[in-house]
């Protein structure tokens, strides 16, 4: 208890005084028009949520990832199989949103894959390229495939705004991240259903 009052206390002037946190919108052409994300500058170590919140876990994500291995590449079995853990990552994290981010921005990245390695979507992006050549319509699946990379990116820079922006000067609340996040998860559930079809998963 009384280190983690004093990690608190320790996070907390450390995010006040730095200077110069800013917040930024982006919007994309096309399909990506109507998605507001906003970045922040990465203040403060991503271990900090944890120690502060220990009670962060996923009952939704068993289990640590095997497949990937320092200097191998998968086989298309394998990504293929991995596809199909990432959807379903995805799809918990997208049927029990509100609960996991309740427990903060670092809990839905962790469904995302950007933290820790237990989420079906950890090194998703390797597994895409490595079915690329599986596509039926090899254009078609490389469009799907910028347009996921874009909107988990999206969701991370949301998910991790949302953790610090409670104690910053910004007028934004994190409930306004974590809604930027959610649409961004959607659009990747939509990318990945068209990957899917041209994989013919």
């Amino acid at each position: 208890m009384f280190l983690r009052s004093s990690f608190f206390i320790a996070a907390v002037w450390t995010l006040r005084s730095v200077q110069g946190l800013s917040f930024s919108t982006k919007r994309s052409s096309s399909t990506k028009n109507d998605l507001l994300v906003h970045s922040s500058r990465r203040t403060f170590l991503q271990i900090a949520p944890c120690l502060l919140f220990p009670h962060l876990t996923n009952a939704a994500i068993k289990n640590n990832q095997t497949v990937f291995r320092e200097g191998e590449s998968l086989t298309i079995e394998e990504a293929k199989a991995r596809f199909q853990e990432g959807r379903t990552s995805m799809n918990n994290l997208l049927e029990n949103y509100d609960a996991i981010a309740a427990n903060g921005g670092d809990n839905v990245r962790r469904y995302l894959g950007t933290v820790g390695t237990t989420s079906g979507l950890y090194g998703i992006q390797k597994v895409l390229r490595t079915l690329q050549d599986e596509a039926n319509d090899i254009v078609e699946y490389t469009e799907s495939l910028s347009d996921f990379e874009y909107y988990l990116s999206a969701a991370d820079t949301a998910a991790y705004s949302a953790i610090f922006v409670e104690y910053s000067a910004a007028k934004t609340k994190p409930e306004e991240f974590f809604a930027d996040a959610k649409k961004a998860v959607q659009r990747m559930r939509a990318c990945m259903d068209q990957m899917a079809q041209e994989l013919a998963l």
